[in-house]
């Protein structure tokens, strides 16, 4: 795990979100909080796959697997599977190290 990831998941203890992180991040980490409606809104106008993916996975824990597929195929992703939180955590590892 990188110092950015690992940095990202401590943040999640606070609060709020770290200034300046890119909205598919920020989306993600409202996600993680369980703050639904405010990590949709961070991703949902943005065109860029990674905004994309984790609008997948926010649909995808809210039981609405029709759409999450949607936005998984916009991403350009193998729609995921089993463990939501993990999923979460591979996300932010991918967003954060490419």
């Amino acid at each position: 795990m990188s110092a950015s990831l690992d940095m990202f998941m401590v943040s999640l203890a606070c609060d709020c979100p770290p200034r300046r992180l890119p909205r598919p991040l920020a989306g993600l980490w409202l996600g993680m909080k369980g703050r639904w409606g405010d990590a949709h809104d961070a991703v949902e106008d943005d065109d860029h796959w990674e905004a994309a993916l984790v609008h997948a996975w926010l649909h995808r824990a809210a039981g609405d697997d029709g759409n999450a597929l949607y936005w998984y195929r916009r991403a350009g992703v193998t729609p995921g599977c089993g463990d939501y939180d993990e999923e979460g955590r591979c996300i932010a590892r991918l967003l954060i190290d490419g």
